[in-house]
């Protein structure tokens, strides 16, 4: 059998947490839930270091805290990060 890889995408599932700026965390969902033409640039963890690569989002989920008063107060949310292209290319 012959194998021809493309390479290895390495890609994040990421949990973003609101701290106590509730607008930039609505602000920083709203980036990620509309789709875009072109990806975007991410750094993140990867072992003891980290990898920059263009990406995209493939799907997102956020869970609700509580209401209060009419006003909505998300708890978490978290979005797949995809790379577009491999990171690491077959020799």
């Amino acid at each position: 059998m012959f194998l021809d890889p493309i390479g290895t995408f390495i890609g994040h599932s990421v949990t973003f947490a609101p701290l106590n700026d509730r607008a930039s965390f609505d602000e920083l969902w709203d980036f990620f839930k509309i789709p875009h033409r072109t990806g975007f640039t991410v750094q993140l963890a990867d072992g003891q270091s980290t990898i920059a690569y263009e990406a995209y989002t493939s799907n997102g989920s956020r869970k609700l805290n509580r209401v209060v008063k009419g006003v909505l107060c998300w708890d978490t949310f978290q979005v797949n990060i995809i790379p577009i292209d491999a990171q690491v290319v077959p020799i």
